[in-house]
């Protein structure tokens, strides 16, 4: 098939401003804006077939458009360590990845734009530190709201989805010299859905290390584990 001739033009304006109130140190306030622009990657453009498996062929879409995402963020910092923020973002033209059946036996897997995606997002952080031991914690919720209709009756997107994740790092230092450093580190990740039209699973992991400070701290050694349980399997299903 032979594509019709077309025109994009991405020139636009992408202000962004913050502002912050420091009347008492202790508990700062903050307010941001901002508008971005995300644009495809090459492979997403392009219309090339990649056979994955006999059932399944990937291939790009070179009608794929940019998104564009404006955010306002109201963020407190209460005694430079707990940090809240609170951000609501609108997203036009979202990147999503589309499974779609063109023969019983065949199906694709292209990118293709969503109409919207709205997010309100809570994000809290707090570093700790005691002596030799410490520690700095994340936690991340958000409520997503996906729409699309691509036509055909019952081919819409109409998802809203509340989701969290947590991430924990622990640090502490031993020895007479306390040049040893040990730490341990974790996520969870909450069933959620993923570029509007996967429904993912939970998923979690745990990674571990141990360094020791040679030369008076002119090198390290350092041995580290990722994924201690084998956890990182990520499984997702679309209909």
């Amino acid at each position: 098939n032979v594509q019709e001739a077309f025109k994009r033009n991405y020139t636009n304006l992408f202000p962004s401003a913050a502002i912050t109130f420091n009347k008492n140190p202790m508990k700062q306030w903050g307010i941001s804006y901002s508008r971005r622009i995300d644009r495809p990657a090459y492979q997403d453009l392009n219309p090339f077939e990649f056979k994955l498996d006999e059932y399944t062929f990937q291939k790009g879409n070179i009608n794929l458009r940019p998104q564009y995402t404006n955010s306002i963020a109201v963020t407190n910092t209460y005694k430079y360590r707990l940090t809240t923020s609170l951000t609501y973002s609108h997203v036009a033209d979202v990147f999503t990845q589309l499974v779609d059946t063109v023969e019983k036996s065949k199906s694709f897997i292209s990118k293709q734009n969503l109409a919207t995606q709205d997010v309100i997002a809570l994000n809290i952080s707090y570093p700790f530190q005691y002596k030799s031991y410490s520690a700095f914690g994340n936690f991340n919720a958000n409520y997503s709201m996906y729409k699309a209709d691509f036509g055909g009756g019952n081919r819409t997107i109409n998802l809203n989805v509340l989701a969290y994740n947590i991430f924990m790092q622990h640090s502490i230092k031993f020895g007479k010299k306390k040049d040893w450093t040990g730490e341990v580190s974790g996520f969870y990740t909450s069933p959620s859905v993923w570029q509007g039209t996967f429904k993912s699973n939970a998923l979690w992991s745990m990674d571990a290390k141990i360094q020791k400070t040679l030369f008076k701290g002119k090198a390290n050694f350092k041995v580290a584990v990722s994924d201690i349980f084998f956890t990182i399997k990520w499984k997702g299903e679309s209909n």
